[in-house]
């Protein structure tokens, strides 16, 4: 994945552990994600992730209890949420960086690190309400369902779907016809959700309110419903397609921080 080793829990926890009984201090916390946070250091900070999923685990206790109680009795992985409110409280900083760093000049130097911290908690704050909105919302993403659903007696491997003709086939098939089919401001959503649910840090619909981002997701979750139906697109097809297809995909559509794109004409909604 994108954080390479970033994103394993069992990673996280020996990094953690490796700080001992003293622990890791909220300022040294904060100084690596400021590190970052800075242009072109996510793709070279492999272990920097880490440092915001620390502070999203030490802020904000209540709603993040909220949350876990929320993923418990949906059958997800708390995990997999801290992954993506931290991804969350990334996009919205990098989105403010620029803003940011021009507050803190007139910061005394004493006082940038208290600053620093409102900034972060007040991005985490949004994400966990999105999470927890997300988590209550009634038809969350059957597309995840459905790759994150795991067989009687567990899946197969990628590599044996791939070598299964039919199947690869049928995700070639589907990725071409998104293709053709989809308006790039939907497709953009997709890669909005897709880049989420694999943790990685994405400009895309950065200025949409929170609102507007969930009936987003709401929409494009109906859509992919009905594509499925319509299409009888089987769990292993949408797992090849998730798993291979949909990184190409993303890279080919433009990143656009807006549901419109800033050149695009009045169009029909996704």
């Amino acid at each position: 994945m994108y954080h390479g080793d970033g994103n394993d829990e069992a990673g996280y926890k020996t990094w953690l552990w490796g700080y001992g009984n003293r622990g890791l201090s909220n300022t040294t916390v904060l100084k690596r994600v400021w590190v970052y946070l800075q242009p072109g250091k996510a793709h070279k900070y492999s272990r920097g992730y880490y440092n915001l999923i620390c502070f999203a685990s030490r802020n904000r206790m209540t709603q993040s209890e909220l949350i876990r109680r929320l993923c418990r009795r949906a059958d997800l992985d708390f995990w997999s949420s801290q992954i993506s409110r931290s991804g969350c409280v990334f996009r919205r900083a990098s989105h403010d960086l620029e803003a940011v760093r021009t507050r803190l000049e007139g910061v005394p130097k004493a006082g940038r690190y208290g600053y620093f911290h409102r900034v972060l908690d007040h991005k985490l704050v949004r994400c966990n309400k999105e999470e927890v909105k997300y988590l209550h919302d009634p038809v969350r993403s059957e597309f995840q369902r459905r790759v994150q659903k795991e067989e009687e007696g567990g899946y197969r491997s990628l590599d044996e779907l791939l070598h299964r003709g039919e199947i690869k086939r049928e995700a070639t098939q589907l990725y071409n016809w998104l293709l053709e089919n989809w308006e790039p401001r939907s497709l953009n959503v997709l890669c909005y959700l897709y880049e989420n649910m694999m943790s990685r840090p994405t400009i895309r619909l950065a200025d949409e309110s929170q609102d507007n981002v969930y009936q987003l997701k709401s929409r494009l979750t109906r859509k992919l419903k009905d594509l499925i139906r319509e299409r009888r697109v089987s769990e292993d097809v949408m797992r090849v397609l998730f798993e291979v297809f949909l990184q190409r995909l993303c890279q080919e559509i433009p990143a656009s921080p807006t549901y419109r794109y800033r050149d695009e004409e009045d169009e029909p909604d996704l």
